[in-house]
């Protein structure tokens, strides 16, 4: 069984490095399709979908989303924010 972890950053607050997150977790199931997409481009379009048994979900650029499994380590790196 697979986990998709989400971490959304909220944004600098101003002429401070604190960075608020946000941490999502979507149950997968074991055999998750993850497609990328090339969108340069267009940065407001995503550039992955996560596609389980009963749903899709989008990875967009601002986010960072990794694979981990039931022990949490982490399996793929879907995107990384810095």
């Amino acid at each position: 069984m697979y986990t998709l972890k989400i971490v959304q950053q909220d944004g600098l607050l101003q002429g401070e490095m604190k960075v608020k997150e946000r941490e999502f977790y979507y149950s997968v199931g074991n055999n998750p399709e993850i497609i990328f997409y090339d969108s340069d481009n267009l940065p407001e379009l995503p550039i992955a979908k996560v596609v389980t048994d009963s749903e899709d979900i989008l990875v967009f650029r601002e986010d960072s989303a990794y694979l981990v499994n039931d022990q949490g380590k982490t399996l793929k790196i879907i995107n990384r924010v810095l």
